[in-house]
């Protein structure tokens, strides 16, 4: 499926451009004794980037981290069952934070507010947007199966 695809290069392209800003980071705060200060801001928007980009592909592989001590109990229909009330909740939240993240970023753009960095707050803000348009999609999918 290509969106997954997408969703997981884009995830492993975001970890590895916060791996090149660490190194870049490390080397010119040991060899020139200087810090970026936007360094840090810009690595955790990277992880949480990546981290939308992969919950999809994840619950839809079930790669994620799960505790299945109720649903191993089940019969084959019941997890079957079971599996349908957790897509259709992960659809609610994925829905929640696409509506509320969205909502959010539009009135931080309106406010202009920035970061200590400089960066703008709307960026920060929209990643809750795009991890509940990846969990919506992915949970979506996971319905029509």
């Amino acid at each position: 499926m290509r969106i997954q695809r997408f969703c997981e290069a884009a995830a492993a392209v975001t970890l590895l451009f916060m791996v090149l800003v660490a190194t870049g980071v490390a080397v010119s705060r040991y060899l020139f004794a200087y810090t970026p200060v936007w360094a840090e801001a810009v690595m955790t928007t990277s992880l949480l980037l990546s981290v939308a980009f992969a919950v999809g592909p994840g619950l839809r592989d079930g790669i994620h981290v799960a505790i299945r001590f109720a649903t191993d109990r089940l019969s084959a229909s019941g997890r079957r069952r079971a599996a349908q009330v957790v897509a259709w909740l992960t659809l609610v939240l994925g829905l929640a934070f696409l509506v509320s993240g969205s909502f959010y970023t539009l009135e931080l753009w309106h406010l202009g507010v920035a970061d200590y960095a400089g960066i703008p707050q709307w960026i920060q803000a929209a990643l809750a947007a795009v991890f509940g348009a990846t969990l919506t999609l992915f949970s979506a999918l996971g319905l029509r199966r």
